[in-house]
């Protein structure tokens, strides 16, 4: 599959297919990359189309209910996708395969991508309220942004683990109340690491 259009979610698909294939990777992997890629869209679109007054009217930028329809405006996206494989490929057409397509589906909309997913949702709003679509450069302006503030982000949380981990250790007093109180030296990075994400 040479498509990025399934984004995120393309090692995920690739297991799937690789979980199906039923001896028809080469064909499914052609379809993915030609009919597979307007079909995810096309079943995004539609959904879209029907929900896109959620992102019009709203004020917060981090409103929920935008948060719900990009979930599910993936979950449309796949579940268009899947009919439409199925009926390119209809020894795909089973119990089997379906269920599969289920634990798949779940996978898709797990907390893992809820990051990514809310991401589109606060761009998406933007998008819709600037009223220009044929302007994709903005969106793509928005996603080469937060690329380089998450790239930034984690160097900047590698510099602060690292230099607590050539910091000498700072003596403890056994006698001390504090000493019982005071985290492990995990915790702390942890904590460290935490605070850094929230700067």
């Amino acid at each position: 599959m040479k498509t990025s259009i399934y984004n995120i979610w393309t090692p995920l698909v690739n297991e799937f297919i690789a979980d199906i294939d039923n001896g028809l990777q080469e064909e499914i992997d052609a379809w993915l990359d030609k009919e597979g890629r307007v079909e995810f869209k096309n079943g995004q679109s539609i959904y879209f189309g029907s929900k896109i007054g959620i992102f019009k009217d709203a004020k917060d930028p981090l409103d929920t209910a935008m948060f719900d329809v990009s979930k599910d405006q993936i979950n449309a996206g796949f579940k268009h996708w899947f009919k439409k494989l199925r009926e390119q490929f209809p020894s795909l057409n089973n119990k089997d395969v379906k269920d599969k397509y289920k634990r798949f589906a779940e996978k898709c909309i797990s907390e893992q991508f809820h990051p990514f997913i809310a991401t589109r949702a606060v761009i998406t709003r933007q998008f819709v309220q600037r009223g220009d679509f044929k302007d994709i450069g903005f969106v793509i302006d928005s996603y080469q942004f937060l690329a380089e503030a998450a790239r930034m982000s984690v160097e900047s949380m590698n510099e602060d683990i690292a230099k607590q981990q050539s910091a000498p250790p700072v003596p403890r007093n056994p006698t001390s109340p504090a000493f019982y109180k005071a985290a492990p030296p995990q915790e702390l990075l942890t904590n460290s690491a935490l605070a850094n994400t929230l700067q």
